[in-house]
């Protein structure tokens, strides 16, 4: 019977295969600002056993020292100290290490070789095909996430017993609450007459500052500096409504249809439905 303070779920197992890539990658972009100071091209060519003294180091000081990696630290895993014997670790180390150097070192300095770089593609295509069904196995059993860790026979368990993987939903909660508002926000808006509120807003605050006046048959002149009452600029088909200021025909006729009860935004005088066309009497 399986001891249960051995069980790591599958998750945390993944999780901790994917914070030993990231912790590699975060320390070789620590690598590349502390040296891109130098003269260009300079590292480059060393790139591979740049990358192999790099891994090495970080296998030394985790596998070795500590029976985990880094990110099986950090989610308090560990292999089974039993099955690191002296030949799996050699084993573990030529599979992790040398054998991607070993690809990096054909691919950078024996391009020239043809019939090696087939033997290097072909290798590389096999492995890919094994970590794929190595992948669909460890789903279906919990075991050996890796393919790596398949071959030397290398077991997780938890080193706080089973635990079950904890969720937080703060950040969930607070995800559905905003999305729920933004519909709210998608339904309501295209009910809301924004051109009314402006208008009723606009005759609020300057309800002093205009003469209100009677509607009546007055035919406003368009000059030279004749300017929209509402785009303030040169009006375009002029049209007026009974008071003595010049529209653009788009400008007045968009704005009635938002809002059929429109008045002048400089003398407030009220619209009684219709526009009239100016007559160019330029003075």
């Amino acid at each position: 019977m399986e001891n249960k303070t051995a069980y790591v779920s599958r998750v945390n197992q993944l999780d901790a295969y994917l914070l030993d890539k990231e912790i590699v990658k975060i320390i070789q972009e620590q690598l590349s600002h502390a040296y891109k100071e130098l003269p260009p091209g300079i590292l480059s060519k060393f790139q591979p056993e740049i990358d192999a003294l790099l891994k090495t180091l970080i296998w030394l000081n985790s596998i070795l020292f500590n029976k985990s990696t880094f990110g099986q630290q950090i989610l308090a895993i560990t292999y089974q100290s039993d099955k690191l014997t002296r030949n799996k670790l050699i084993l573990h180390y030529l599979l992790t290490i040398l054998a991607p150097y070993t690809r990096e070192f054909g691919h950078l300095r024996l391009t020239s070789n043809v019939h090696l770089q087939k033997i290097i593609s072909w290798i590389e295509f096999c492995a890919k095909l094994l970590t794929i069904i190595n992948f669909f196995r460890f789903l279906k059993t919990g075991q050996y996430p890796s393919l790596v860790d398949y071959f030397v026979r290398w077991k997780h368990i938890s080193q706080s017993g089973a635990q079950m993987r904890n969720f937080g939903y703060a950040y969930m909660n607070r995800e559905l609450i905003w999305t729920g508002f933004l519909e709210l926000l998608n339904v309501t808006l295209p009910l809301v007459n924004y051109n009314v509120i402006q208008r009723k807003i606009t005759q609020f605050l300057t309800s002093s500052q205009k003469n209100c006046q009677i509607v009546s048959k007055i035919s406003p002149i368009m000059t030279i500096d004749t300017k929209c009452a509402i785009c303030s600029k040169r009006p375009s088909i002029p049209h007026h409504i009974n008071c003595q200021h010049v529209f653009c025909y788009f400008c007045i006729q968009g704005n009635l249809m938002m809002d059929s009860e429109f008045s002048c935004p400089i003398c407030d005088t009220k619209n009684n439905g219709n526009i009239y066309p100016l007559e160019m009497k330029m003075e």
